[in-house]
This record gives structure tokens, sequence and C-alpha cells, in this order.
């Protein structure tokens, strides 16, 4: 636990020493990749750190090295094969999905966020829990990080690159082909059609809060393949966690806030149109399955968009010139908002991480932690 507070902690100092001027650019850079160095460290150095790390990687891994022959993705499989092929085992596993992993996140920052807001941007990707998501649920993420660099020929309009990189990344999870579903969003946003649309959906989604999808699920379950209809019996899919609706308070208020001002973020933000797309699919995923593990997971395909859209609000605020009352400072509320998104994130950690053991990820135990305690 401890060193993940560490780690977010790292991140406000930085964000402050850059903010005040204490850091120059040449520093921040340095520092910023010191900083991926030490997230993706701290990844593929741990051991059993994740609720899927030995229960189905380890597992995937020794059929591999059995020569037992079963269904999975085929970029997925030949990895755990060249692993085997080295002789290695499920920690040079995790570490090379690590190090395929993290960095892409920290390079999809530097490219797309204003760089004094790079280690603010930095901080919600361990605070909004997502960095941690990356050592559980380990073959979805490297499909993500497949993602990330397609986001490059996304916002540069090169939409076959972006088309052909997301069929790669679901030859690692094969739910990655969700993410082609910003495309027509996309198309809807960009053409500027998307009060009504954007209404309709939205309330619908909020509307499905308060149904369970669970049953309509289970009506349809002819129509689900095979391969997945385990789901159905298992607890990502029966145990429904219901505080998991406080989550949604903040990413519903995201979504408004981007959609009163689009206007003037549009203006501000060329990636808007793509940005708010993304946000809205998630948004509607999150409300209409908020609680079930197992549609939610479908929401991480978009959510990591959080990583540009708040520096992006918190930017056009502080370009505001905010005027109530006695408050004249224009940087007031943008101030403001950054310290509401750091103390909501130490509070989600706390209880969803720290307390409910989430992901997995807590007691944190290193390679050689481990062989101490096992006296190897």
């Amino acid at each position: 636990m401890l060193v993940y507070i560490i780690l977010m902690s790292i991140c406000i100092i930085f964000h402050y020493l850059y903010k005040y001027k204490i850091l120059n650019a040449k520093t921040q850079n340095i520092l910023f990749w010191g900083l991926c160095v030490l997230f993706t460290l701290v990844s593929a150095l741990r051991y059993g750190v994740g609720t899927d790390y030995f229960d189905t990687y380890a597992n995937i891994l020794h059929l591999v090295e059995l020569g037992r022959p079963f269904h999975f993705e085929f970029l997925f499989l030949k990895l755990n094969e060249l692993v085997v092929f080295f002789g290695g085992n499920i920690q040079m596993l995790m570490a090379i999905c690590a190090i395929l992993t993290v960095p892409m996140f920290f390079l999809f920052v530097k490219r797309n966020v204003t760089s004094k807001y790079w280690f603010f941007s930095i901080f919600l990707f361990i605070g909004f829990t997502i960095y941690y998501a990356t050592m559980n649920v380990v073959r979805q993420y490297v499909a993500i990080a497949i993602l990330l660099l397609a986001y490059d020929f996304f916002k540069n309009k090169k939409y076959i690159g972006f088309i052909l990189l997301a069929l790669l990344a679901a030859l690692f999870h094969t739910s990655a082909i969700i993410s082609l579903l910003i495309l027509p969003v996309y198309f809807i946003v960009k053409n500027g059609k998307i009060t009504k649309l954007f209404v309709f959906f939205y309330f619908i989604s909020l509307i499905c809060i308060f149904v369970d999808a669970r049953e309509i699920f289970k009506l349809l379950d002819f129509l689900i393949p095979s391969r997945y209809i385990n789901y159905l019996n298992s607890e990502f899919f029966i145990n429904k966690n219901y505080l998991a609706a406080l989550k949604l308070i903040v990413p519903n208020l995201l979504l408004i806030i981007m959609f009163i001002y689009r206007g003037k973020l549009r203006k501000q933000n060329t990636q808007f149109d793509i940005l708010f797309s993304a946000w809205y699919i998630y948004v509607l995923i999150s409300n209409a399955f908020y609680g079930i593990n197992v549609f939610i997971r479908l929401g991480w395909y978009f959510d990591y968009y959080i990583l540009l859209i708040a520096p992006m609000i918190v930017e056009f605020c502080e370009k505001q010139r905010w005027k109530i009352k006695v408050i004249s400072r224009q940087y007031f509320f943008s101030s403001l908002l950054v310290m509401a998104f750091f103390g909501y994130c130490f509070v989600w950690n706390a209880y969803s991480i720290f307390y409910k053991g989430g992901h997995g990820v807590v007691p944190y135990n290193t390679v050689w932690s481990c062989k101490e305690m096992i006296g190897d």
C-alpha cells in the first residue's frame, strides 16, 4: 500500500514544483521519464500482485509449458510461447507485459497533454485506479496499450490505421473490438448532431442505473457466444457492487461540463470531439452496467481518456477570468478543481483499493520479498 501512496505523492510534488517554476522544462522531462521507469519497475517486479496473477496467467503459462492445446487470443498465446521458449516463468511474463503497457500510458500523456499537466495526468493514471488494473487485467491492458498508439492515427484522421491497430489489439483481447464504437460516435459529434442524440441516450443510461441489467442478459443468454456464457454464472456477473454508483458522480459531472462548454472547449482543444465521444461511451457503459464487473470492463477501453480530459478542463478553467463577488483570481477555480481531483482519487483509492482490496494489488510484494518469505 505504501508504494502506491509514494507514487501518488511524487506525482503531486512534481506537479507543484513545475507549476511554481521550480523545475525547468529539461528537468521536468527527465523526471517524467524517471517516473515512468519507477512505475514500470513497480509493476514489473511484483509477485503475486493482481487477482489474475496466479488464477489466470500462471495457469495459462503452465498449459503452454505442457503443450496442451486450448483456445485463447493468438498474440497472447504467442507471447506465452516466447516466454516458455526462453525458459522464463510467470515473473518474466508479467515483467514483459508491464514493459509493454506502462510506458505507453506515459507516452500517451506526453504526446497529448500540455506539459505543465503531465504529472497531474500521471497522478490520475494511478488515482483513477487505471494503473492497478494494468497489474491485474494484464491481457486486456496490453490490448489497450496498442490502442494508445492507435490514438495518433485517430487524431490525424488516419482511420484505416486506427482500425488495423484495434484489430491487432483484439488478438490480445477480443473485447478490444468495442473500441471501434468510437468511430460512429465521433462522426456524429464532429458533424454537430450531438444535442438530441446525446440527451436521449444519456437519459436512457440514467434510467438503466435503476434497472438490473443482469436480468436482461439472462433472458438473452442464447445470443451470447458459448465461450463467454460462463461469465453469467461467475462472481463478476452475480455479485453487484452497489456502492459503485458513487463512482458514477465524477464521470457524469465531467460529461455534463464537456457538453455545456463544448463550443469553447472545441476551440481550445482540437481533439475535443474525440475526447467527448470516448467519454460519452464510457459514461453510458458505466451508467447502464454499474457494479457489474464483467461489463464494466468494456468501459476500460474508454476510461483512460480521463488522462486527457481532466487536464483539458482544468486548463479551460485556468484561462477563464471568473469574477464572483470578491473572487476575481484567474486561477482560483482551476486550482480548486485540481485539488478536488487529488482528494477524490485519494478517497477512492483508500476505499476501493486499500480497504476493499480492488484488483488484488494489496499487499504489494516484490520477487525478492516473496523469496524471503518462502525461504527460497
